[in-house]
């Protein structure tokens, strides 16, 4: 299993867009994964169990993308 993955998210509809995107990967269980957005350096830390099975919540403007890498976190997410 690589430790790096790139995910790209792109919303083509003519609006605002909120989706459940499956992953997919069946190795992200067991880690924390840091989703850095290629492009803007954004970050957010998120549980590989929650990613593999409920998915990564996206909302985007229209015409709009999310570049991603996943890469392993040192650190926990935080919890709710």
């Amino acid at each position: 299993m690589g430790g790096e993955r790139t995910l790209v998210v792109v919303n083509l509809a003519k609006h605002r867009s909120q989706a459940i995107v499956q992953v997919p990967w069946n190795d992200l269980r067991g880690r924390t994964w840091r989703l850095v957005e290629a492009l803007g350096g954004e970050c957010s830390v998120r549980d590989g169990d929650e990613l593999s099975t409920a998915g990564l919540f996206v909302e985007l403007d229209a015409g709009c993308y999310h570049f991603l890498r996943f890469e392993y976190a040192s650190v926990a997410p935080a919890t709710h």
